[in-house]
């Protein structure tokens, strides 16, 4: 796996990430025995970037259930995105 150093941060990022938005399904329900294995692979294999959002229906909770369970959460990056119209202040 190929990496970059973040200038502001220092944090090296794997530079392909990992996209939550279409974890497996099951009867409209994220599978989630699928989706541990999807992340601990891609994990195993060195990326340690996670894109998720609000919107991705129930992604950020299966992400942080997954990465909570195998003590993974610091040892990679997330970023999440929120729609703009639930913005309500600055």
């Amino acid at each position: 796996m190929q990496y970059r150093i973040d200038p502001k941060s220092d944090n090296k990022l794997s530079i392909l990430g990992f996209g939550c938005m279409r974890f497996p399904r099951n009867m409209g329900r994220i599978d989630m025995e699928k989706t541990e294995k999807l992340i601990l692979d891609a994990y195993a294999k060195g990326i340690n970037y996670y894109d998720t959002a609000y919107l991705y229906m129930g992604s950020e909770e299966a992400l942080g259930e997954i990465l909570y369970k195998h003590q993974l959460r610091e040892k990679v990056y997330i970023a999440t995105k929120l729609p703009i119209m639930n913005i309500k202040t600055y």
